[in-house]
Protein backbone atom coordinates (compact mmCIF):
# COMPACT_ATOMS: atom_id res chain seq x y z
CA UNK A 1 0.00 0.00 0.00
CA UNK A 2 0.95 3.43 -0.82
CA UNK A 3 0.21 6.59 1.45
CA UNK A 4 0.74 10.07 0.63
CA UNK A 5 -0.23 13.27 2.42
CA UNK A 6 -0.97 16.67 0.74
CA UNK A 7 -0.92 19.56 2.72
CA UNK A 8 -3.06 19.92 6.00
CA UNK A 9 -6.66 19.58 4.70
CA UNK A 10 -6.63 16.17 3.19
CA UNK A 11 -4.94 12.68 2.83
CA UNK A 12 -4.61 10.82 -0.22
CA UNK A 13 -3.95 7.07 0.00
CA UNK A 14 -3.39 4.16 -2.78
CA UNK A 15 -3.93 0.79 -2.00
CA UNK A 16 -2.20 -1.22 -3.85
CA UNK A 17 -2.82 -5.07 -4.76
CA UNK A 18 -0.15 -6.89 -5.78
CA UNK A 19 0.32 -10.31 -6.91
CA UNK A 20 0.31 -13.01 -3.96
CA UNK A 21 4.02 -14.39 -4.82
CA UNK A 22 5.10 -10.62 -5.12
CA UNK A 23 6.78 -8.14 -2.87
CA UNK A 24 6.35 -4.47 -4.33
CA UNK A 25 9.34 -2.54 -4.63
CA UNK A 26 9.53 0.50 -1.97
CA UNK A 27 8.46 3.30 -3.71
CA UNK A 28 11.22 6.37 -3.01
CA UNK A 29 9.14 8.79 -1.23
CA UNK A 30 5.95 7.33 -0.30
CA UNK A 31 5.34 5.74 3.20
CA UNK A 32 4.46 1.53 2.94
CA UNK A 33 3.21 -0.48 5.22
CA UNK A 34 1.75 -3.77 4.52
CA UNK A 35 -2.45 -3.98 5.25
CA UNK A 36 -1.98 -7.37 7.86
CA UNK A 37 -4.89 -6.00 10.14
CA UNK A 38 -7.86 -4.79 8.06
CA UNK A 39 -9.99 -3.83 11.33
CA UNK A 40 -6.90 -1.67 12.95
CA UNK A 41 -6.80 -0.35 9.45
CA UNK A 42 -10.57 1.01 9.33
CA UNK A 43 -10.64 2.26 12.76
CA UNK A 44 -7.38 4.70 12.17
CA UNK A 45 -9.21 5.31 9.54
CA UNK A 46 -12.59 6.11 11.03
CA UNK A 47 -10.13 8.58 13.26
CA UNK A 48 -8.58 10.35 10.30
CA UNK A 49 -11.60 11.14 8.44
CA UNK A 50 -13.26 12.29 11.28
CA UNK A 51 -10.57 15.63 11.20
CA UNK A 52 -10.41 15.55 7.54
CA UNK A 53 -11.16 14.01 3.47
CA UNK A 54 -9.65 10.80 2.79
CA UNK A 55 -9.39 10.12 -0.71
CA UNK A 56 -8.64 6.21 -1.51
CA UNK A 57 -7.58 4.37 -4.94
CA UNK A 58 -7.54 0.84 -4.56
CA UNK A 59 -6.19 -1.12 -7.62
CA UNK A 60 -7.55 -4.82 -7.92
CA UNK A 61 -11.04 -4.20 -9.20
CA UNK A 62 -10.99 -7.84 -11.42
CA UNK A 63 -9.06 -9.75 -8.80
CA UNK A 64 -11.35 -13.01 -7.71
CA UNK A 65 -12.30 -13.31 -4.31
CA UNK A 66 -9.99 -15.21 -2.18
CA UNK A 67 -12.84 -16.38 0.71
CA UNK A 68 -13.83 -20.43 -0.32
CA UNK A 69 -17.69 -20.46 -1.57
CA UNK A 70 -19.21 -22.41 0.71
CA UNK A 71 -22.22 -20.18 0.96
CA UNK A 72 -23.76 -17.62 -1.50
CA UNK A 73 -22.35 -14.87 0.81
CA UNK A 74 -18.69 -16.46 0.79
CA UNK A 75 -19.07 -16.74 -3.12
CA UNK A 76 -19.97 -12.85 -3.51
CA UNK A 77 -17.46 -11.31 -1.48
CA UNK A 78 -15.12 -10.73 -3.93
CA UNK A 79 -11.72 -8.56 -2.67
CA UNK A 80 -12.84 -5.24 -4.36
CA UNK A 81 -16.37 -5.00 -3.74
CA UNK A 82 -15.53 -5.78 0.25
CA UNK A 83 -12.65 -3.15 0.82
CA UNK A 84 -15.43 -0.63 -1.41
CA UNK A 85 -17.86 -0.74 1.22
CA UNK A 86 -16.09 -1.27 4.05
CA UNK A 87 -13.99 1.72 3.52
CA UNK A 88 -17.17 3.96 2.36
CA UNK A 89 -18.32 2.84 6.36
CA UNK A 90 -15.12 4.42 7.21
CA UNK A 91 -15.31 7.34 6.10
CA UNK A 92 -13.25 7.36 2.84
CA UNK A 93 -14.13 8.75 -0.64
CA UNK A 94 -13.76 6.59 -3.24
CA UNK A 95 -12.13 6.95 -6.43
CA UNK A 96 -12.83 4.31 -8.53
CA UNK A 97 -10.53 5.78 -11.89
CA UNK A 98 -6.62 6.97 -11.49
CA UNK A 99 -7.47 10.09 -13.25
CA UNK A 100 -10.52 10.81 -10.61
CA UNK A 101 -8.37 11.07 -7.67
CA UNK A 102 -6.35 14.65 -8.05
CA UNK A 103 -9.36 16.34 -9.00
CA UNK A 104 -11.24 15.27 -6.05
CA UNK A 105 -9.18 15.59 -4.21
CA UNK A 106 -8.77 19.25 -4.91
CA UNK A 107 -12.18 19.46 -4.22
CA UNK A 108 -12.66 18.10 -0.85
CA UNK A 109 -9.53 20.67 0.21
CA UNK A 110 -10.37 23.58 -1.25
CA UNK A 111 -14.33 23.68 -0.80
CA UNK A 112 -17.82 22.83 1.90
CA UNK A 113 -19.14 19.74 1.56
CA UNK A 114 -22.53 19.59 0.28
CA UNK A 115 -25.46 19.52 2.96
CA UNK A 116 -27.23 17.47 0.83
CA UNK A 117 -27.56 16.07 -2.57
CA UNK A 118 -29.94 19.38 -4.34
CA UNK A 119 -27.85 21.06 -6.76
CA UNK A 120 -28.58 24.06 -9.25
CA UNK A 121 -26.91 24.57 -12.59
CA UNK A 122 -26.42 27.52 -14.47
CA UNK A 123 -25.56 27.11 -18.21
CA UNK A 124 -25.35 29.23 -21.08
CA UNK A 125 -26.82 26.76 -23.43
CA UNK A 126 -29.67 24.09 -23.69
CA UNK A 127 -27.33 21.41 -24.76
CA UNK A 128 -25.02 22.25 -21.92
CA UNK A 129 -27.86 22.19 -19.07
CA UNK A 130 -29.40 18.93 -20.72
CA UNK A 131 -26.17 17.14 -20.29
CA UNK A 132 -25.32 18.69 -16.80
CA UNK A 133 -28.69 16.96 -15.40
CA UNK A 134 -28.07 13.98 -17.12
CA UNK A 135 -24.75 13.46 -15.45
CA UNK A 136 -25.94 14.79 -11.95
CA UNK A 137 -28.49 11.92 -12.28
CA UNK A 138 -26.42 9.54 -13.14
CA UNK A 139 -23.99 10.28 -10.12
CA UNK A 140 -26.90 9.89 -7.65
CA UNK A 141 -27.48 13.76 -7.46
CA UNK A 142 -30.64 15.56 -7.37
CA UNK A 143 -31.46 19.20 -9.63
CA UNK A 144 -32.81 21.35 -6.16
CA UNK A 145 -36.66 22.98 -6.80
CA UNK A 146 -36.08 26.96 -7.26
CA UNK A 147 -38.33 28.29 -5.02
CA UNK A 148 -40.74 30.90 -6.57
CA UNK A 149 -38.51 34.04 -5.65
CA UNK A 150 -35.66 32.62 -6.89
CA UNK A 151 -36.94 31.82 -10.36
CA UNK A 152 -38.46 35.70 -10.40
CA UNK A 153 -35.59 37.43 -9.37
CA UNK A 154 -33.84 34.76 -12.48
CA UNK A 155 -36.59 36.05 -14.73
CA UNK A 156 -35.56 39.78 -14.18
CA UNK A 157 -31.74 38.98 -14.99
CA UNK A 158 -32.45 37.19 -18.20
CA UNK A 159 -34.00 37.82 -21.27
CA UNK A 160 -37.63 36.18 -21.89
CA UNK A 161 -35.76 32.62 -24.29
CA UNK A 162 -33.98 31.13 -20.39
CA UNK A 163 -35.44 28.80 -18.55
CA UNK A 164 -35.51 29.72 -14.60
CA UNK A 165 -36.49 26.31 -13.78
CA UNK A 166 -33.18 24.09 -12.97
CA UNK A 167 -30.93 23.65 -14.61
CA UNK A 168 -30.90 27.02 -15.97
CA UNK A 169 -30.30 28.17 -19.23
CA UNK A 170 -29.11 31.99 -19.29
CA UNK A 171 -30.43 31.39 -23.14
CA UNK A 172 -27.79 34.08 -24.23
CA UNK A 173 -28.36 36.56 -21.69
CA UNK A 174 -24.30 36.08 -20.64
CA UNK A 175 -23.53 36.86 -24.49
CA UNK A 176 -22.84 40.86 -23.97
CA UNK A 177 -22.65 40.91 -20.36
CA UNK A 178 -20.51 37.57 -18.60
CA UNK A 179 -20.84 39.55 -14.98
CA UNK A 180 -24.88 38.04 -15.27
CA UNK A 181 -22.97 34.38 -14.47
CA UNK A 182 -22.27 36.18 -10.75
CA UNK A 183 -25.44 37.72 -10.79
CA UNK A 184 -27.28 34.31 -11.40
CA UNK A 185 -24.91 32.57 -9.34
CA UNK A 186 -25.89 34.31 -6.00
CA UNK A 187 -29.27 33.97 -6.65
CA UNK A 188 -29.30 30.48 -7.04
CA UNK A 189 -26.97 30.12 -4.02
CA UNK A 190 -29.23 32.25 -1.95
CA UNK A 191 -31.96 29.51 -2.38
CA UNK A 192 -32.81 27.27 0.80
CA UNK A 193 -33.05 24.05 -1.30
CA UNK A 194 -30.15 24.78 -3.11
CA UNK A 195 -26.59 23.72 -1.56
CA UNK A 196 -24.19 23.40 -4.31
CA UNK A 197 -23.69 24.98 -7.92
CA UNK A 198 -22.27 23.75 -10.73
CA UNK A 199 -21.17 25.72 -13.95
CA UNK A 200 -21.68 24.41 -17.34
CA UNK A 201 -20.69 26.05 -20.62
CA UNK A 202 -18.66 28.24 -22.02
CA UNK A 203 -17.50 30.20 -19.28
CA UNK A 204 -13.88 31.74 -19.23
CA UNK A 205 -13.75 31.95 -22.86
CA UNK A 206 -15.95 34.90 -23.76
CA UNK A 207 -13.74 37.15 -24.26
CA UNK A 208 -12.00 34.81 -26.70
CA UNK A 209 -15.25 33.73 -27.89
CA UNK A 210 -16.86 36.83 -28.87
CA UNK A 211 -15.05 40.38 -27.97
CA UNK A 212 -12.07 41.39 -26.01
CA UNK A 213 -14.09 43.86 -24.62
CA UNK A 214 -15.86 41.44 -22.53
CA UNK A 215 -12.99 40.58 -20.58
CA UNK A 216 -13.26 42.90 -17.70
CA UNK A 217 -16.74 42.19 -16.92
CA UNK A 218 -16.26 38.24 -16.70
CA UNK A 219 -12.90 38.62 -14.64
CA UNK A 220 -15.09 40.47 -12.38
CA UNK A 221 -17.55 37.96 -12.27
CA UNK A 222 -14.85 35.56 -11.76
CA UNK A 223 -13.77 36.93 -8.54
CA UNK A 224 -16.97 37.60 -7.23
CA UNK A 225 -18.07 33.44 -7.79
CA UNK A 226 -14.80 32.87 -6.33
CA UNK A 227 -15.87 34.34 -2.86
CA UNK A 228 -18.98 32.74 -3.13
CA UNK A 229 -18.23 29.40 -1.47
CA UNK A 230 -17.00 30.98 1.80
CA UNK A 231 -19.84 33.01 2.00
CA UNK A 232 -22.86 30.94 1.40
CA UNK A 233 -21.27 28.14 2.73
CA UNK A 234 -21.54 26.01 -0.08
CA UNK A 235 -19.59 24.64 -3.26
CA UNK A 236 -19.01 25.66 -6.56
CA UNK A 237 -17.37 23.83 -10.06
CA UNK A 238 -17.25 24.83 -12.85
CA UNK A 239 -17.24 22.95 -16.05
CA UNK A 240 -15.57 25.33 -19.13
CA UNK A 241 -14.55 23.97 -22.30
CA UNK A 242 -11.79 26.73 -22.60
CA UNK A 243 -10.13 24.81 -19.50
CA UNK A 244 -8.80 21.96 -22.07
CA UNK A 245 -6.76 24.81 -23.70
CA UNK A 246 -2.84 24.50 -22.82
CA UNK A 247 -1.73 26.12 -19.33
CA UNK A 248 -0.36 28.60 -21.87
CA UNK A 249 -3.26 29.85 -23.80
CA UNK A 250 -6.24 29.53 -21.06
CA UNK A 251 -8.23 32.85 -21.00
CA UNK A 252 -7.66 34.47 -17.54
CA UNK A 253 -11.09 34.18 -16.34
CA UNK A 254 -10.10 30.02 -16.02
CA UNK A 255 -6.71 30.83 -14.13
CA UNK A 256 -8.34 33.47 -11.63
CA UNK A 257 -11.10 31.02 -10.69
CA UNK A 258 -8.80 28.56 -10.10
CA UNK A 259 -6.69 30.98 -7.89
CA UNK A 260 -10.04 32.12 -6.01
CA UNK A 261 -10.25 28.24 -5.19
CA UNK A 262 -12.98 27.49 -8.05
CA UNK A 263 -12.01 23.75 -9.35
CA UNK A 264 -12.69 23.91 -12.86
CA UNK A 265 -12.50 21.21 -15.63
CA UNK A 266 -12.90 20.40 -19.15
CA UNK A 267 -14.59 17.90 -18.50
CA UNK A 268 -18.66 18.09 -17.46
CA UNK A 269 -18.26 14.81 -15.90
CA UNK A 270 -15.12 15.19 -13.41
CA UNK A 271 -16.88 18.71 -12.47
CA UNK A 272 -20.02 16.51 -11.78
CA UNK A 273 -17.58 13.39 -9.79
CA UNK A 274 -16.44 16.08 -7.66
CA UNK A 275 -19.45 17.06 -6.94
CA UNK A 276 -20.27 13.65 -5.86
CA UNK A 277 -16.83 13.59 -3.84
CA UNK A 278 -18.53 16.42 -1.74
CA UNK A 279 -21.72 15.20 -1.07
CA UNK A 280 -20.14 11.70 0.12
CA UNK A 281 -17.83 14.03 2.47
CA UNK A 282 -21.41 15.50 3.67
CA UNK A 283 -22.67 12.22 4.29
CA UNK A 284 -19.43 11.55 6.18
CA UNK A 285 -19.67 14.23 8.75
CA UNK A 286 -23.67 13.40 9.45
CA UNK A 287 -23.50 9.70 10.21
CA UNK A 288 -20.51 10.09 11.67
CA UNK A 289 -22.60 12.57 14.27
CA UNK A 290 -24.80 9.50 14.96
CA UNK A 291 -24.68 7.50 18.11
CA UNK A 292 -24.01 4.00 18.25
CA UNK A 293 -26.51 1.50 18.69
CA UNK A 294 -27.20 -0.10 21.80
CA UNK A 295 -26.19 -3.90 22.15
CA UNK A 296 -28.62 -6.49 22.39
CA UNK A 297 -28.54 -9.47 25.10
CA UNK A 298 -28.58 -12.97 24.94
CA UNK A 299 -29.50 -15.93 26.58
CA UNK A 300 -26.33 -18.50 25.81
CA UNK A 301 -28.58 -20.73 23.70
CA UNK A 302 -25.30 -20.58 20.89
CA UNK A 303 -22.88 -22.02 23.31
CA UNK A 304 -25.04 -25.00 23.74
CA UNK A 305 -24.93 -25.38 20.40
CA UNK A 306 -21.38 -24.67 19.66
CA UNK A 307 -20.56 -27.31 22.41
CA UNK A 308 -22.99 -29.99 20.60
CA UNK A 309 -20.95 -29.39 17.52
CA UNK A 310 -17.55 -29.53 18.31
CA UNK A 311 -17.84 -32.41 20.46
CA UNK A 312 -19.42 -34.27 17.39
CA UNK A 313 -16.95 -33.00 15.04
CA UNK A 314 -19.15 -30.64 12.84
CA UNK A 315 -18.39 -27.31 11.20
CA UNK A 316 -22.10 -26.66 10.33
CA UNK A 317 -24.94 -25.59 12.49
CA UNK A 318 -27.80 -27.28 11.71
CA UNK A 319 -31.08 -25.37 11.19
CA UNK A 320 -33.07 -26.00 13.75
CA UNK A 321 -29.91 -25.14 15.88
CA UNK A 322 -29.64 -21.79 14.09
CA UNK A 323 -33.12 -21.00 14.36
CA UNK A 324 -33.25 -21.19 18.39
CA UNK A 325 -29.50 -19.55 18.11
CA UNK A 326 -31.07 -16.29 16.93
CA UNK A 327 -34.43 -16.44 18.65
CA UNK A 328 -32.37 -16.63 21.81
CA UNK A 329 -30.68 -13.29 20.60
CA UNK A 330 -34.39 -11.93 20.23
CA UNK A 331 -35.36 -12.25 16.69
CA UNK A 332 -38.59 -13.12 15.61
CA UNK A 333 -38.45 -15.80 13.41
CA UNK A 334 -41.35 -18.17 12.76
CA UNK A 335 -41.75 -21.49 14.55
CA UNK A 336 -40.04 -24.86 13.31
CA UNK A 337 -40.14 -27.88 14.91
CA UNK A 338 -37.66 -30.99 14.07
CA UNK A 339 -39.25 -34.35 13.31
CA UNK A 340 -37.26 -37.76 13.00
CA UNK A 341 -39.60 -40.21 11.23
CA UNK A 342 -42.92 -39.59 9.64
CA UNK A 343 -45.05 -39.50 12.75
CA UNK A 344 -43.19 -36.61 14.47
CA UNK A 345 -43.72 -34.65 10.86
CA UNK A 346 -47.60 -35.04 11.57
CA UNK A 347 -47.43 -34.32 15.35
CA UNK A 348 -45.45 -31.14 13.97
CA UNK A 349 -48.33 -30.02 11.49
CA UNK A 350 -50.87 -30.77 13.45
CA UNK A 351 -49.28 -28.83 16.32
CA UNK A 352 -48.60 -25.68 13.82
CA UNK A 353 -52.49 -25.82 13.23
CA UNK A 354 -52.90 -28.29 10.49
CA UNK A 355 -51.82 -24.81 7.78
CA UNK A 356 -49.76 -25.57 5.14
CA UNK A 357 -46.31 -26.11 5.46
CA UNK A 358 -42.65 -26.31 4.10
CA UNK A 359 -40.77 -29.30 5.14
CA UNK A 360 -36.65 -29.48 4.36
CA UNK A 361 -33.90 -31.60 5.02
CA UNK A 362 -31.60 -31.19 8.39
CA UNK A 363 -28.19 -32.59 7.38
CA UNK A 364 -24.54 -31.51 8.07
CA UNK A 365 -23.67 -32.94 5.06
CA UNK A 366 -25.95 -30.89 2.76
CA UNK A 367 -26.29 -27.14 2.67
CA UNK A 368 -27.95 -26.55 -0.61
CA UNK A 369 -30.99 -28.43 0.06
CA UNK A 370 -33.02 -27.89 -2.42
CA UNK A 371 -30.19 -29.07 -5.33
CA UNK A 372 -30.27 -32.63 -3.27
CA UNK A 373 -34.28 -33.05 -3.56
CA UNK A 374 -34.53 -31.72 -0.06
CA UNK A 375 -37.25 -29.22 0.21
CA UNK A 376 -41.35 -29.45 -0.22
CA UNK A 377 -43.10 -26.72 0.03
CA UNK A 378 -46.94 -25.98 0.63
CA UNK A 379 -47.67 -29.42 2.11
CA UNK A 380 -50.99 -29.36 3.31
CA UNK A 381 -52.58 -32.25 4.65
CA UNK A 382 -51.46 -35.47 6.88
CA UNK A 383 -51.07 -37.54 4.18
CA UNK A 384 -48.81 -35.44 2.00
CA UNK A 385 -46.97 -34.55 5.51
CA UNK A 386 -45.75 -38.33 5.86
CA UNK A 387 -45.10 -38.97 1.91
CA UNK A 388 -43.39 -35.69 2.21
CA UNK A 389 -41.21 -36.57 5.27
CA UNK A 390 -40.44 -39.97 3.24
CA UNK A 391 -39.81 -38.76 -0.06
CA UNK A 392 -37.29 -35.64 1.13
CA UNK A 393 -35.07 -38.41 3.39
CA UNK A 394 -35.31 -40.57 0.19
CA UNK A 395 -34.21 -38.05 -1.92
CA UNK A 396 -31.51 -36.84 0.24
CA UNK A 397 -29.84 -40.73 0.63
CA UNK A 398 -29.73 -40.44 -3.32
CA UNK A 399 -28.01 -36.88 -4.02
CA UNK A 400 -25.13 -37.47 -1.18
CA UNK A 401 -22.99 -40.88 -0.13
CA UNK A 402 -24.33 -42.24 4.07
CA UNK A 403 -25.56 -38.08 5.06
CA UNK A 404 -25.96 -38.02 8.24
CA UNK A 405 -29.88 -36.55 8.47
CA UNK A 406 -31.06 -34.95 11.48
CA UNK A 407 -34.39 -34.92 10.60
CA UNK A 408 -36.75 -32.56 8.41
CA UNK A 409 -38.00 -29.38 9.69
CA UNK A 410 -41.13 -28.56 9.73
CA UNK A 411 -42.01 -25.04 9.40
CA UNK A 412 -45.76 -22.99 8.09
CA UNK A 413 -45.38 -21.48 4.74
CA UNK A 414 -44.39 -17.75 4.24
CA UNK A 415 -47.66 -15.49 3.54
CA UNK A 416 -47.48 -14.55 -0.34
CA UNK A 417 -45.44 -11.65 -2.02
CA UNK A 418 -42.55 -10.34 -0.60
CA UNK A 419 -39.34 -9.27 -1.56
CA UNK A 420 -36.40 -12.12 -1.67
CA UNK A 421 -33.29 -10.50 -0.25
CA UNK A 422 -30.15 -11.70 1.61
CA UNK A 423 -28.19 -11.11 4.73
CA UNK A 424 -25.16 -12.48 5.16
CA UNK A 425 -22.16 -12.74 7.42
CA UNK A 426 -18.48 -13.98 6.29
CA UNK A 427 -15.17 -13.12 7.65
CA UNK A 428 -12.63 -11.69 5.83
CA UNK A 429 -8.49 -12.57 5.58
CA UNK A 430 -8.13 -8.98 6.45
CA UNK A 431 -10.92 -6.58 7.62
CA UNK A 432 -12.56 -9.65 9.94
CA UNK A 433 -16.64 -10.06 9.53
CA UNK A 434 -17.87 -8.91 6.96
CA UNK A 435 -22.04 -8.48 6.37
CA UNK A 436 -23.47 -8.42 3.03
CA UNK A 437 -27.25 -7.42 2.30
CA UNK A 438 -28.50 -7.51 -1.57
CA UNK A 439 -31.18 -9.27 -3.28
CA UNK A 440 -31.98 -13.10 -2.45
CA UNK A 441 -33.63 -16.51 -3.61
CA UNK A 442 -31.80 -18.80 -6.20
CA UNK A 443 -30.39 -16.30 -8.73
CA UNK A 444 -28.04 -14.44 -5.56
CA UNK A 445 -24.82 -14.95 -7.20
CA UNK A 446 -25.85 -14.10 -10.92
CA UNK A 447 -27.83 -11.23 -9.77
CA UNK A 448 -24.84 -10.02 -7.59
CA UNK A 449 -26.38 -6.81 -6.74
CA UNK A 450 -25.15 -6.91 -3.24
CA UNK A 451 -22.76 -4.54 -0.86
CA UNK A 452 -20.74 -4.86 2.44
CA UNK A 453 -19.95 -3.26 5.36
CA UNK A 454 -17.84 -4.15 8.42
CA UNK A 455 -19.19 -5.59 11.68
CA UNK A 456 -20.49 -4.28 13.41
CA UNK A 457 -22.70 -2.01 11.68
CA UNK A 458 -24.89 0.67 13.11
CA UNK A 459 -28.32 1.55 11.78
CA UNK A 460 -27.50 4.09 9.78
CA UNK A 461 -24.80 1.73 8.08
CA UNK A 462 -28.02 -0.72 7.40
CA UNK A 463 -30.14 1.94 6.04
CA UNK A 464 -26.49 2.66 3.88
CA UNK A 465 -26.19 -0.71 2.71
CA UNK A 466 -30.21 -0.61 1.46
CA UNK A 467 -29.97 2.52 -0.43
CA UNK A 468 -26.75 1.16 -2.43
CA UNK A 469 -27.99 -1.56 -4.20
CA UNK A 470 -28.98 -1.42 -7.62
CA UNK A 471 -32.21 -2.51 -7.66
CA UNK A 472 -34.52 0.04 -5.69
CA UNK A 473 -37.08 -0.19 -7.55
CA UNK A 474 -37.79 -3.58 -6.33
CA UNK A 475 -37.15 -2.34 -2.77
CA UNK A 476 -39.93 0.72 -3.11
CA UNK A 477 -42.61 -1.37 -4.74
CA UNK A 478 -42.54 -2.48 -8.44
CA UNK A 479 -45.89 -1.12 -10.64
CA UNK A 480 -47.42 0.64 -7.46
CA UNK A 481 -46.58 -2.10 -4.65
CA UNK A 482 -45.84 -1.02 -1.60
CA UNK A 483 -42.59 -0.82 -0.48
CA UNK A 484 -40.44 -2.69 2.14
CA UNK A 485 -40.26 -1.87 5.43
CA UNK A 486 -36.71 -0.36 5.59
CA UNK A 487 -36.83 0.37 9.16
CA UNK A 488 -38.10 -3.63 9.74
CA UNK A 489 -34.67 -4.46 7.46
CA UNK A 490 -32.52 -2.01 9.07
CA UNK A 491 -33.25 -3.39 12.82
CA UNK A 492 -32.75 -7.06 11.67
CA UNK A 493 -29.60 -6.20 10.46
CA UNK A 494 -27.99 -4.68 13.34
CA UNK A 495 -29.21 -7.77 15.26
CA UNK A 496 -27.49 -9.91 13.19
CA UNK A 497 -24.23 -7.79 13.34
CA UNK A 498 -25.12 -8.37 17.22
CA UNK A 499 -25.31 -11.75 17.29
CA UNK A 500 -22.04 -12.17 14.95
CA UNK A 501 -19.88 -10.29 17.01
CA UNK A 502 -21.32 -12.01 20.24
CA UNK A 503 -20.37 -14.93 19.10
CA UNK A 504 -16.93 -15.30 16.86
CA UNK A 505 -16.87 -18.58 16.33
CA UNK A 506 -19.48 -17.96 13.53
CA UNK A 507 -17.04 -18.31 10.41
CA UNK A 508 -20.03 -17.46 7.72
CA UNK A 509 -23.84 -16.78 8.67
CA UNK A 510 -26.14 -16.89 5.57
CA UNK A 511 -30.06 -15.95 5.45
CA UNK A 512 -31.44 -16.40 1.89
CA UNK A 513 -33.99 -16.41 1.05
CA UNK A 514 -35.71 -13.47 3.82
CA UNK A 515 -38.88 -12.59 2.55
CA UNK A 516 -39.10 -8.42 2.94
CA UNK A 517 -43.05 -7.03 3.33
CA UNK A 518 -44.69 -3.52 3.90
CA UNK A 519 -44.73 -4.91 7.77
CA UNK A 520 -41.78 -6.67 8.72
CA UNK A 521 -40.18 -9.65 7.09
CA UNK A 522 -40.07 -13.32 7.33
CA UNK A 523 -36.43 -16.05 7.44
CA UNK A 524 -37.18 -18.51 5.24
CA UNK A 525 -33.51 -20.53 5.26
CA UNK A 526 -30.82 -20.08 7.86
CA UNK A 527 -26.93 -20.95 7.50
CA UNK A 528 -24.13 -20.79 9.97
CA UNK A 529 -20.73 -22.43 9.34
CA UNK A 530 -18.40 -22.60 12.33
CA UNK A 531 -14.40 -21.59 11.95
Amino acid sequence: ARVRTSGENLLVVLLVMAPPSQELEPPSNPVRFRLKDGRRFLSALRRISLEKPVVIYKSGRTIAGRISAKSHTGALAGDYAVSEGVLKQAGAILAHRSDEILPMAEALSLLPPLRSRRLAILADGGGHATIAADALSERGLALAPLSEDTRRRLTAELPPAASVINPVDVAGGTDSDPSVFATCAEILLQDPMVDGLLISGLYGGYAVRFSQDLLAAEIDATNLIGTMPRRFGKPVVVHSLYSALQADQRPLPILDMRRAGIPVHSSLEMAVRCMQALAERGEVDRTFALSPPTRAQHGGIFEQVLARCRAEGRQVVLEHEGRASLRDFGLDLAPALLALDEKEAEEAFLSLGAQPVAMKIVSRDILHKTDAGGVKLNVADVASVRSGFLEIVANAKAAVTNPKIAGVLVTPMAAKGGVEIIVGVVRDASYGPIMMFGLGGVLVEVLGDVVFRALPISRNDAFAMLGEIKAQAVLDGVRGGTPVDRDALADFMVSISDFVEACPEIDELDLNPILAYPNGLTVLDVRILLT
